[in-house]
Formats: C-alpha cells, sequence, structure tokens
C-alpha cells in the first residue's frame, strides 16, 4: 500500500469503527466519550502534516479544510440529535437510528466531496482527493467530538428536575 492510500484507508476504517458503534445501544459517557474523538484527531493531524510538508497546500485547500470542520459541526449536531436517548437502571444510553447512519454517509461525502470540488477549481497539489483523505481522521475525530457534546448536552438537558422518563421507554424530543 502506497503512502498516499494509508490515511485514506485508516479514514475508512475508522469509519466503519464509528458506524459499529454508533448503532449499538451504550451509556452515554462524560468525558471517556471524548477520548477517541482526541485520539482521532491527533493521528489525523500528524497524516495532515506529513501531507503539507510533501505537498503544496495554498490557501484555497486550507480555507477548504476550514469549510469542510464547519460543516461537520453542523452535521455532529444534526446526528446527535437523531440518537435514540433511554434511561435504563439510572443511566442513560444511546443508540444511533437509520438517520444517524445516513448522516454520518453526508459527513464523509461532504468532506470528500469539498475536497474533490476544490480540486477542479484548482487543480494543484494539496487539493483534490489528497488533502482530503490526509485530513480525514482530523474530520471524523472533530465531528465525533462535537457530535458527543450536543449529545451530553441532551441528556443534562433531559434530566433536568422537568425531566420525566421511565426506564427502558425511549426519550423523544423535539428538534
Amino acid at each position: 500500500m502506497t503512502h498516499s492510500l494509508l490515511p485514506a484507508v485508516a479514514g475508512l476504517a475508522v469509519f466503519a469503527l464509528i458506524l459499529y458503534r454508533q448503532l449499538r445501544s451504550q451509556p452515554v459517557g462524560g468525558a471517556a466519550g471524548y477520548r477517541r474523538p482526541v485520539v482521532f484527531g491527533a493521528i489525523g493531524a500528524v497524516l495532515g502534516l506529513e501531507y503539507a510538508g510533501a505537498h503544496r497546500v495554498d490557501a484555497l485547500a486550507v480555507t477548504g479544510l476550514a469549510v469542510s470542520l464547519v460543516l461537520a459541526a453542523g452535521l455532529a449536531w444534526l446526528r446527535a440529535r437523531s440518537v435514540r436517548l433511554w434511561v435504563q437502571d439510572g443511566t442513560w444510553w444511546r443508540r444511533g437510528t437509520a438517520l444517524t447512519v445516513v448522516l454520518w454517509f453526508c459527513s464523509i461525502g461532504t468532506h470528500l466531496g469539498l475536497d474533490a470540488l476544490l480540486g477542479l477549481v484548482d487543480p494543484g497539489e494539496g487539493i483534490g482527493r489528497g488533502l482530503g483523505n490526509a485530513t480525514l481522521l482530523v474530520y471524523l475525530g472533530v465531528s465525533l467530538g462535537l457530535q458527543h457534546l450536543v449529545l451530553t448536552r441532551r441528556v443534562a438537558a433531559l434530566s433536568g428536575p422537568s425531566a420525566r422518563t421511565t426506564p427502558r421507554q425511549p426519550v423523544r424530543t423535539a428538534g
């Protein structure tokens, strides 16, 4: 496998792990839920810096990456709102829905699609699949971390004094 494919393959493996974990019932954790996003982001930053050291990465590429991360935030918020929450034995649990999976595919498509679009606008090195592949783990880390943040805030809001939940009963929230 060539070095340029390593970030893409690693990103796809992480994406598969994320989808698997999103569809499993799991307790909503506090700080522990940020471990994977931080690890993914750190590895992605190393891969992105390696890529930037070997290729020309101009202002358009950096702007495209920034726009991609802003879109990641919006999609993370939507995904967190699509996750099913419930209380079981005094603990909040979560499980992603079909919509959560669709939104994850939209997230990856947005990141790589924006990168490919910028490659058409300016076909220089650093844009068009290369930078998108190299920063995929950063994107996944940021997106997953923000989704966890929104999810824990949802739980905090639902756990307030006016929250009434029955064990094993799904919590449906508007918006």
